[in-house]
């Protein structure tokens, strides 16, 4: 599966690799990671993309922003960090710039470094 996840401490880690599809997010994210008992509403989640090979279409971006923004409207999303490359700047400019106004209520930032997104995960 290309979409694996665990719980750290007060912190749900989803892990993209290879090519993901939106059905396979929506399975692990969804239907495993956040019907858990353990991962409480208001999740705080580190969604770790640096081995993804996924090809996004502007479809797959807006399912995936609509997506996140249903899940906070809902109260089952409260901040989520997306861990990107170091190689993948020109994504981490526009989604800092650009999803923190898409996905409404839902706090939203994005690191290369993963001890900053936890830090920040657990504020």
């Amino acid at each position: 599966m290309a979409v694996s996840w665990r719980i750290a401490g007060r912190v749900l880690v989803m892990t993209e690799s290879g090519v993901t599809t939106n059905a396979e997010i929506e399975r692990a994210f969804v239907g495993e990671a956040l019907a858990d008992p353990r991962c409480a509403k208001g999740a705080r989640v580190l969604w770790d993309s640096r081995a993804s090979e996924t090809a996004l279409s502007a479809e797959d971006v807006g399912w995936r922003l609509n997506y996140l923004r249903s899940l906070a409207e809902q109260g089952s999303l409260a901040r989520f960090a997306l861990l990107a490359r170091q190689d993948q700047s020109t994504t981490t400019e526009l989604a800092r710039s650009e999803i923190p106004k898409a996905v409404g209520p839902l706090k939203f930032a994005v690191y290369t470094d993963e001890f900053e997104a936890l830090s920040w995960l657990e504020e």
